[in-house]
């Protein structure tokens, strides 16, 4: 096995480890502007989808041949905005407990709420240097050194229990099973399907061109769904200074 692919599956399993951590003290515990990519551009002209023809790609972008052998590149040249909110669900099967995660982002400050709608929300607003945790009710305020071994960006995507399209930049080309250009709704995406080659694991991945960010994701082993998050809303527009205000 060559080095690149060991060092692949060793960060999707640190992934993995990482959000399985997360999502156990959660449970034990108290509780705009649009992005500019540069698609790969086929040869052929693209057919009309029919509907409201007043949504068009982003930025007057032509439409991609997506496929295997393509996605990666394409992916390579989305980028998040630097502010945005957005709110999301994440859990696993229907019937079992759904967290309520909303994510406010300006440059290098995040701040997430986590609710299960049982138990006091979570919030961490988390820095360049900090990570500072509170719950709603409560008057304790808990503050700490972020890890400097990961981004400001990869900590608060741990802590928010997400799934990231940049991680499909780390596969061997073979696990990507599937990749098309779909519209939807208005909106266009770029949609992947990857398998893990050591658990099996098949991933769906649906990335919204228009914002930046990952729309859905679903990872299933065999007919049992094992992890869900969806996009709810999204405002790509830079969050007042009171959502990064922590209480006194």
């Amino acid at each position: 096995m060559d080095q690149r692919k060991m060092m692949a599956y060793a960060v999707a399993a640190a992934v993995l480890i990482t959000a399985a951590v997360i999502f156990i003290m959660l449970l034990t515990g108290n509780s705009a502007r649009t992005p500019e990519v540069v698609l790969p551009v086929t040869s052929e002209a693209p057919e009309e989808t029919g509907g409201n023809s007043g949504t068009n790609d982003p930025e007057g972008l032509i439409r991609a041949e997506v496929n295997v052998s393509t996605v990666q590149a394409v992916i390579s040249k989305l980028s998040r905005p630097d502010s945005y909110s957005r709110t999301l669900t994440v859990g696993r099967e229907e019937g079992q407990k759904v967290w309520e995660v909303q994510i406010w982002v300006r440059e290098s400050m995040s701040r997430i709420r986590l609710s299960d709608g049982e138990t006091a929300a979570k919030n961490l607003l988390i820095t360049d240097k900090l990570i500072t945790v509170w719950y709603d009710g409560d008057d304790g305020v808990y503050t700490g050194p972020r890890s400097r071994a990961e981004t400001q960006t990869e900590t608060a995507d741990a802590f928010s229990m997400i799934m990231t399209y940049e991680d499909l930049l780390l596969l061997e080309p073979e696990d990507i099973i599937d990749a098309r250009f779909a519209e939807r709704d208005g909106r266009y995406y770029i949609c992947v399907t990857t398998e893990d080659p050591l658990l099996g694991y098949v991933t769906d991945y649906e990335v919204c061109v228009e914002t930046g960010l990952l729309d859905y994701a679903e990872t299933r082993d065999g007919d049992t769904v094992i992890y869900r998050m969806s996009a709810v809303y999204a405002e790509l527009s830079a969050p007042p200074d009171e959502v990064f205000t922590v209480p006194q």
